[in-house]
């Protein structure tokens, strides 16, 4: 019962995010995991900021250089606190995607 309650927590959080994502210009692959996948721009500089930003506001998240997407980002669903606090970090920086 726990594991399903989490799953199911887990994928109203992933797509309430992901929506809160698309409303500021960030796109989302699919992805059928505990995270969201992010495609930038084809260049690193989009994902390299975003990843800079939401480090210094202490959010941890993962630019997939190993896989050689340096354009890509990974993003771990958390609660729903902690996806809110991600999209309040975004959209107070007003960054131009």
């Amino acid at each position: 019962q726990h594991l399903s309650r989490v799953v199911i927590e887990n994928n109203k959080n992933k797509k309430w995010f992901e929506q809160e994502l698309k409303k500021i210009n960030i796109k989302c692959l699919p992805s059928a995991a505990n995270f969201s996948f992010i495609e930038c721009d084809h260049n690193s500089k989009t994902a390299e900021k975003i990843n800079n930003l939401l480090l210094k506001n202490g959010v941890i998240i993962r630019q997939l250089h190993s896989y050689g997407l340096p354009n890509c980002l990974r993003i771990t669903i958390g609660t729903r606190e902690e996806m809110k606090r991600i999209i309040e970090v975004l959209n107070k920086r007003n960054l131009i995607l």
